[in-house]
């Protein structure tokens, strides 16, 4: 267990255990006899809230308090060394550094600025026709979802382990995090791609004309595509943090 922990990032190891057992999950859903309508729906709104986690994971990493408070005590070490008096950002004097709230006065400043810009993106976005602010509610819903399936309780405790680790770890969350980013594009495409390739084969081999005509198709075809999402995410994930690594080397 050490010799993974020391080799693979916390972030890594949660995605791998909670994206494949979410897979297999899926994986029993779509050739489950026992199965209602609209499940597919359900399923692909868990799926937003996984994807919805770890965007405000990598959000949390940018903004992780303790990591720009441990940067801005370190600028002002700097500063003293350099016989400064003010903390001072593109040569704009700001606080003095003797006074004592200097370090948090700093902090609380620098989220606020960098919150602007992540809301400013995140409304871009959302203002481009994608539901992305949408899909970032989706864990503050809590009483919602934790009545809707019990499902949800995975992806929280997903959720709170990292958060707990991104605390603990303030300067290694940051690159760990954001390295994530590229994997969501290539795994929607992989996924696609790959759902269409099992429906066509159930379609040889399981499902009957019937079934084609059925809704409960086309929710058996978003049970596949979550399922093929958290592989491709997995394996996008192992490339990415196998490409980290090298260059850690």
């Amino acid at each position: 267990m050490n010799s993974i922990k020391n080799k693979f990032s916390f972030f890594f190891i949660t995605t791998v255990i909670f994206n494949l057992s979410y897979s297999i999950l899926y994986l029993f859903k779509f050739y489950s006899k026992d199965f209602y309508i609209n499940e597919g729906a359900d399923i692909i709104n868990l799926l937003f809230f996984q994807v919805s986690s770890i965007i405000l994971l990598i959000f949390f990493s940018i903004l992780n308090p303790l990591k720009i408070f441990i940067s801005a005590k370190r600028g002002i070490d700097n500063r003293k060394k350099q016989n400064k008096k003010y903390f001072d950002i593109m040569s704009y004097n700001i606080i003095s550094l003797d006074n004592a709230l200097t370090p948090y006065l700093i902090t609380i400043l620098f989220i606020f600025f960098f919150s602007l810009i992540l809301i400013g993106f995140v409304l871009i976005i959302n203002y481009l026709g994608l539901p992305f602010l949408e899909v970032l509610k989706f864990p503050f819903r809590f009483a919602r979802n934790v009545n809707q399936s019990e499902l949800y309780y995975g992806v929280y405790s997903f959720l709170f382990l990292n958060i707990g680790y991104i605390l603990y770890n303030p300067q290694k969350s940051v690159e760990s995090y954001l390295l994530k980013f590229k994997v969501y594009v290539n795994s929607g495409i992989i996924a696609f791609c790959l759902c269409a390739f099992f429906i066509l084969f159930n379609i040889i081999f399981y499902f009957s004309g019937n079934d084609i005509n059925n809704d409960i198709f086309t929710d058996k075809a978003k049970i596949a595509y979550a399922m093929f999402f958290n592989i491709a995410f997995v394996a996008n994930s192992y490339l990415v943090e196998k490409g980290y690594l090298n260059i850690e080397k």
